[in-house]
């Protein structure tokens, strides 16, 4: 067959997915039929016939499955209690060394995400994917969102017969309890294009979630493909019909030569030196902001290309007005650079988003330079820890990083460099390293030093502008085109952009090119200096030629949060364009030079000043339509993500919510982003992904309007109030949590109800800053008023003030607190060893109460209410269970410490940092950090704990309260 004639059988979008290595490929029981290997009818069968003598009712049994009167499950199922026979016989016909599969090696070139239902090796013996992650591998799973390849074996491995799935109880219990290996096949399927391969869908369990996947995407989910010799009739699954089976490894070999993963694609890249070819291309954290615009016709900067190739400077800043060229410039010494090879690490990041995510980026950056760390270690560290981390892991190595558009972190008055950016800027000058940064941004900077060097972009020159015209594909005689570079750079000063966009209408031709000058010349006087005019001038001409099917394109990227995929876009307006029309206006709106494309992908965006411009000339009721274009796309994938919201999501995922939100402010549908805020809160900040939280909180800060009217319109404005402030002070972000407290003291009037959720805030706030005696006046105000009108404590603010009086370090208010911890429940009762513990007291109760206790040096009492609220949160099954598990392992391990248990000590603190490192990685790296416990986590590899598998060290503990308290775990 002509693989290459008949284009159903490679459809556009399988290429696409291959090449951009979006593609999963699902293997099922036919592609080991075809590499000799029985299926399952056949393994059952022959244990019947082997243990004939043995397994009860054998011959009905065969007899009943070779008649295809019942399935090889039900006959599994009949015969369980011979569990031993049944592992050991799958054993032997599948456990089988160095059987070579020429067709899967293929698959592992084509892509290096794999999923399967079988259990033999014939993958893992034709491929060098070394990440194997089965059903039962609750850390690897939690894991895959971070690795490029692996292979999940979804019902187990054959190395491992008795934890195979194999009966319907065993697939009952994966599919039907919420486990995570589920939920990660179902993440997998849902976010990318899957090639089923040998595969029936006779499988009920994967059937029915696929299903489920489909009927929750309603038509909305990634396309899916399935090879088969028959029509499949299977919702959201297009066939590609093969004549016969044989025709299947040509096939394979054909899908080869559009993976980036097959070896001679592979040399042919390295040959042509493709730009970009470094392991951040390869990184499943890919970003599509954080890829290098494509640059595909250069000329002039000679001096400045020439400037950043010499290699002397430590910094250079490419500064200059929008539009100038300070990215692309970036981009072509970025690939010059690594064309030239000279640098072993070559990384791009984009920081032109409002408020963008700085934190994400350095820890991403930390997991560039160094494998040592892993994000979950690092979150809870404050940015300046992470830079100088950062320097020290950079160190002699050679890399190139660009950090592009930082303008917003570019201080107006001083023109230097400030906050985050600013301390990555001074340590960048300030450490010995052989790298070279790169920063783009439009203010000039008031900077200099022998390291350092501003490259401040002009116009281009007019002969510059002439090459640039003197292109053969510009249908004009030379003279002509010498004539209308003039005329262009006249017009334009040489502002690149505009250039470019006039460029776009020479290709056109003379009619176009002559209509668009003299349109944009009749507007301004060819000796003006306003940019802005000249700008409104040439991008509203250029948008008078669109129809409206071009329009609707550029006004849905104008609304785009992040970069996204053509493909994402066409999905996103399939309700508007149908694929040919789509395809239609990308090509036109490239062709106009308005779309940035990025190296190597199928990322797309507008340029800044191209965003701006439509934004600003559309209100925000007719931009609404586009923005919920978007928000629909958002949920489609949400859906899924909803159903297990949790920390175990990655930053992508969660920040799906985030993205949402923030689309809902700039539609001014205030209500929809405090609902997806809500959603999320807990989740995200558990995962220690805190600061992207707070970059939205921020922007609805500052773009609602804060009217006693609007905010009585809006439910739940209270609890976000409440989260936020309460966040940003635990984070750390005063300003933010300040100005939580600014907004909301605004619309208070008088001393009603949100005057004490106002006094939570502000108190909460104090007692973060260690204000102890503010907060505790604050508080001690709210109580007065709640008393006096009889109401209740809806903020918990006597709990807030408690903590501060517990914190203060005041004898007589360590007492206080006591008291009110206790007043519930007498100190006798607590310290009682016989006490019955019912679920009227919380962990938290006798959590607090020992910490009192602790304070006042009664290590031994406190240990007593820390065994019981280690108790208690040993029977909790709710979200926090293991974050309040890290809180009193730790309390528990300070008085340990402090009555001279040294080794019993170190066991709870690595109890305390393992139930934080996937729960709460702020908390982690909060401790981990810290003097204290720094000296003590130094100890885990001489006592040999840094080497212990996790459930040891949770059991040593268990077994350690139990034998304290009568309380048995």
């Amino acid at each position: 067959m002509d693989f290459d004639k008949d284009q159903d059988l490679i459809p556009e979008f399988l290429k696409n997915s291959i090449n951009e290595k979006k593609l999963v490929i699902f293997v099922g029981a036919g592609l080991s039929r075809s590499a000799g290997l029985p299926d399952w009818k056949k393994i059952t069968m022959e244990i019947l016939a082997e243990n004939i003598k043995t397994i009860s009712k054998a011959t009905g049994f065969y007899s009943a499955l070779e008649n295809d009167v019942m399935t090889p499950l039900e006959v599994l199922d009949k015969i369980q209690n011979d569990k031993k026979t049944i592992l050991e016989g799958f054993e032997r016909k599948l456990k089988i060394k160095d059987n070579e599969s020429k067709i899967h090696r293929t698959i592992s070139e084509i892509s290096r995400k794999i999923i399967t239902t079988n259990f033999d090796r014939l993958i893992e013996s034709n491929s060098s994917i070394e990440n194997i992650i089965t059903h039962d591998s609750q850390y690897n799973l939690s894991k895959i969102d971070d690795h490029d390849e692996f292979i999940l074996k979804i019902h187990g491995d054959i190395n491992q017969a008795d934890k195979c799935i194999i009966f319907t109880n065993q697939f009952d219990e994966l599919y039907k309890n919420e486990s995570l290996g589920v939920f990660q096949l179902q993440k997998l399927l849902s976010e990318n294009t899957c090639l089923f391969v040998g595969f029936s869908f006779q499988d009920p369990y994967v059937k029915e979630l696929f299903e489920y996947i489909q009927e929750k995407y309603n038509g909305f989910g990634k396309k899916n493909f399935i090879i088969s010799t028959s029509e499949m009739q299977i919702p959201g699954i297009t066939t590609i019909k093969l004549s016969n089976y044989d025709e299947l490894p040509d096939y394979f070999n054909k899908l080869l030569s559009f993976s980036p993963y097959s070896l001679e694609k592979i040399k042919e890249v390295i040959e042509k030196k493709a730009p970009f070819l470094n392991n951040r291309l390869f990184s499943a954290e890919m970003d599509g902001s954080d890829i290098p615009p494509l640059v595909s016709t250069w000329v002039g900067r000679e001096r400045e290309l020439q400037a950043i190739q010499r290699q002397y400077y430590k910094v250079i800043f490419i500064t200059g007005f929008g539009g100038e060229g300070k990215s692309a410039l970036a981009s072509q010494a970025f690939s010059m650079l690594q064309i030239a090879g000279d640098y072993s690490i070559y990384d791009w990041r984009d920081f032109k988003e409002e408020e963008h995510n700085f934190h994400y980026k350095i820890l991403s950056m930390i997991r560039l330079v160094s494998s040592d760390f892993n994000l979950n270690s690092l979150s809870g560290l404050d940015d300046e820890t992470l830079i100088q981390i950062f320097f020290n892991k950079l160190s002699s190595k050679k890399g190139i990083f660009i950090l592009d558009n930082v303008d917003r972190y570019i201080d107006m008055e001083t023109l230097e460099p400030i906050n985050e950016i600013g301390k990555f800027f001074k340590s960048a000058m300030k450490f010995e390293h052989q790298s070279t940064f790169i920063f783009t941004c439009r203010p000039f900077i008031q900077y200099a030093t022998v390291d350092f060097i501003q490259l401040s972009l002009k116009g281009l020159t007019e002969v510059n502008t002439i090459e640039l015209f003197n292109k053969p594909e510009i249908p004009l005689s030379k003279e002509k085109r010498l004539h209308y570079a003039k005329v262009a750079h006249n017009l334009t000063k040489g502002h690149a952009l505009w250039l470019n966009l006039i460029m776009a209408q020479a290709l056109r031709g003379e009619s176009s090119l002559q209509h668009f000058l003299s349109n944009i010349g009749s507007s301004i006087s060819s000796d003006s200096t306003d940019s802005a005019l000249l700008a409104e001038t040439i991008l509203n001409k250029v948008w008078s030629i669109l129809n409206e099917r071009d329009q609707k394109l550029l006004k849905t990227l104008a609304e785009a949060i992040r970069s996204e995929t053509a493909d994402d876009y066409a999905e996103i307006l399939r309700d508007e364009l149908n694929y040919n029309k789509f395809s239609k206006s990308l090509k036109t709106l490239s062709n106009l030079n308005l779309i940035i494309k990025k190296i190597n992908s199928d990322y797309i965006e507008l340029h800044p000043l191209v965003k701006e411009f439509v934004r600003k000339n559309h209100y925000v009721g007719e931009r609404s339509k586009y923005i919920y274009l978007l928000i629909k796309y958002y949920d489609k994938f949400l859906v899924v993500l909803k159903e297990k919201l949790s920390h175990k999501l990655n930053f992508k995922e969660l920040s799906s919510f985030t993205n949402k939100a923030e689309l809902a402010i700039n539609a001014a549908d205030y209500q929809e982003a405090i609902n997806s805020l809500k959603e999320v809160y807990s989740a995200i900040n558990a995962a220690g992904y805190t600061e992207e939280y707070l970059r939205v909180c921020k922007i609805f800060l500052n773009s609602f309007s804060w009217s006693k009217n609007s905010t009585s319109k809006i439910v739940n404005l209270d609890v976000f109030l409440n989260d936020a402030s309460s966040m940003a002070a635990e984070y750390g972000d005063m300003a933010t949590c300040n100005l939580c407290i600014e907004k909301f003291e605004s619309v208070v009037e008088g001393k009603d109800e949100k005057y004490i959720q106002l006094c939570k805030m502000k108190a909460f706030s104090s007692w973060t800053e260690k204000k102890y005696d503010t907060a505790i006046n604050i508080c001690e105000e709210a109580l007065y008023l709640l008393d006096r009108t009889n109401q209740p404590d809806k903020y918990d603010i006597g709990h807030t003030h408690a903590l501060s009086l517990r914190d203060s370090g005041e004898p007589k208010s360590i007492s206080k607190a006591l008291k009110l911890f206790t007043e519930n429940i007498s100190l006798e009762t607590v310290l009682d060893q016989s006490e019955i513990i019912t679920d009227k007291f919380s962990a938290s109760t006798y959590g607090n109460i020992g910490k009192c206790l602790a304070l006042n040096n009664n290590h031994t009492d406190a240990l007593t209410c820390y065994y019981k609220s280690f108790y208690c949160v040993m029977q909790e099954n709710d979200a926090n269970r293991l974050i309040n598990f890290g809180h009193v392992s730790k309390w528990i391990f300070e008085s340990l410490h402090a009555l001279g248990e040294k080794l019993a000590s170190c066991y709870f603190l690595k109890l305390a940092l393992d139930s934080w490192e996937s729960t709460s990685p702020y908390y982690y790296g909060q401790t981990a950090a810290c003097d204290p416990y720094k000296k003590v986590i130094g100890m885990f590899v001489e006592n040999g704990i840094n080497e212990m598998d996790k459930w040891r060290i949770e059991k040593y503990c268990i077994d350690w309260v139990n034998s304290k308290s009568p309380y048995k775990i």
